[in-house]
């Protein structure tokens, strides 16, 4: 099920979410939600988020084109109790080389360091890079 609303952003750049939808994705006051601004395609996205003792990452990872390695390294992803919360997921080079940008919630003990390490076991995974997304300050507001 889709909703589409016009939302009207107010003089300080904030929208309110419609309650309809924070109810429908148990948005409550005081939650996070993650939001992607993706300036080349002129969107913006946002998702329900956090996790009690979670920590939102932005992980990239480049692997072999090969049928099913993209399945192997959710797999893996899950099995490490990374949560995706967004997946964007292209071919490279047909047949040689794809790419995954992924935003996930990952348990707090999941070091950066850890999580590239694993995923990099993944036999066809050529690169690995995970990045915190910082948290905001002050109440969550920015001005």
């Amino acid at each position: 099920m889709r909703i589409v609303e016009l939302l009207k952003v107010d003089a300080k750049g904030r929208i309110t979410i419609p309650r309809t939808v924070r109810e429908a994705l148990n948005v409550e006051g005081g939650s996070y939600v993650v939001m992607i601004a993706d300036l080349d395609k002129g969107e913006i996205t946002l998702l329900p988020s956090v996790g009690e003792g979670k920590v939102v990452m932005e992980i990239l990872i480049s692997f072999k084109d090969e049928k099913g390695k993209l399945a192997e390294i959710a797999e893996k992803l899950a099995e490490l109790g990374v949560n995706q919360l967004a997946t964007s997921c292209k071919a490279v080079r047909r047949g040689e080389e794809a790419e995954c940008q992924i935003i996930a919630e990952v348990p707090e003990d999941l070091t950066k360091e850890r999580l590239e390490e694993e995923i990099s076991k993944v036999s066809g995974v050529l690169a690995v890079t995970a990045v915190k997304v910082p948290q905001p300050t002050g109440g969550g507001e920015r001005l």
